[in-house]
């Protein structure tokens, strides 16, 4: 028994590193103290990701990046729930999804998309987790 969870834990972290692109900063990120999210959430998380999203996605190539979407988790579908289950749905309530493009790394489907989950802690608005 205790063998195949051994297994089955390897497996979810081969899972885990299979869908971040190449050179996308691990997505192990502890969950945020995240505070309530400001009249202009969507706003700034999308600036703080553009902002940070050349350190996050080494070697991908972040020129021309773009704001495809940015929507507080609630209203993300199966990636703000992916927030709360791993955080809870005070975390969830406290974030924004923030997608990215990246049209420097085209034609590839998945090097040019960047998710990335966005909350408010100690009044500033940063990245915690890279989704892909």
């Amino acid at each position: 028994m205790i063998k195949l969870l051994a297994m089955a834990a390897t497996a979810g972290a081969v899972a885990v590193l299979l869908a971040a692109p190449a050179g996308a900063a691990s997505s192990s990120v502890g969950c945020p103290a995240a505070q309530p999210l400001t009249h202009n959430a969507t706003a700034a998380a999308a600036r703080a990701a553009l902002a940070e999203a050349p350190g996050l996605y080494q070697g991908i190539d972040t020129t021309g990046e773009y704001v495809v979407s940015s929507t507080p988790a609630p209203q993300a579908g199966p990636r703000g729930e992916q927030i709360g289950l791993e955080c809870g749905q005070r975390t969830e309530d406290r974030s924004v999804v923030v997608e990215l493009h990246f049209p420097a790394m085209e034609p590839s489907a998945s090097l040019s998309q960047g998710i990335v989950f966005v909350s408010r802690v100690h009044g500033q608005y940063t990245v915690w987790q890279v989704a892909h």
